[in-house]
């Protein structure tokens, strides 16, 4: 992705999670949905916008309402940021971080379940290793 286009695809990012937290009211938009990275092709007529949506039950009703509404998120954009083409929107829910916070749920099961480990006892027969000051002159 060139320079230009990943300033863009920054602008986009802000500027559609301004309009989704503010100024969206539809009934179908339930929990928190988090824009993690925005695509645009080179010819800056197709975004695709990786989202996640918490809590997980949520997902499918307002992905749903999302992609209804991107004809009123894209005139919403028009007045919020300034290009020339407003591209044609696409609403994907990220799967690589969803099966990222599963791996690390997972690992953090596999720790709980691990044994303490046990301290050995200090032999009884070790020297005493404090410094003997002034026994050597």
């Amino acid at each position: 992705m060139s320079q230009r286009t990943e300033q863009i695809a920054s602008v986009l990012r802000r500027a559609l999670q301004r309009i989704i937290d503010h100024k969206l009211s539809d009934p179908r938009l339930k929990g928190k949905v988090t824009i993690t990275q925005v695509g645009i092709d080179t010819e800056f007529t197709f975004a695709k916008v990786q989202i996640t949506i918490s809590p997980e039950s949520a997902e499918t009703v307002t992905l749903g309402g999302l992609q209804a509404a991107t004809g009123h998120i894209r005139s919403l954009l028009r007045s919020e940021i300034e290009i020339r083409r407003i591209p044609q929107i696409n609403f994907r829910i990220d799967e690589g971080l969803k099966r990222e916070q599963q791996v690390l749920a997972a690992i953090n099961e596999a720790v709980r379940d691990l044994p303490e480990p046990e301290s050995d006892p200090p032999a009884e027969d070790e020297e005493n290793t404090t410094s003997k000051e002034g026994n050597e002159q």
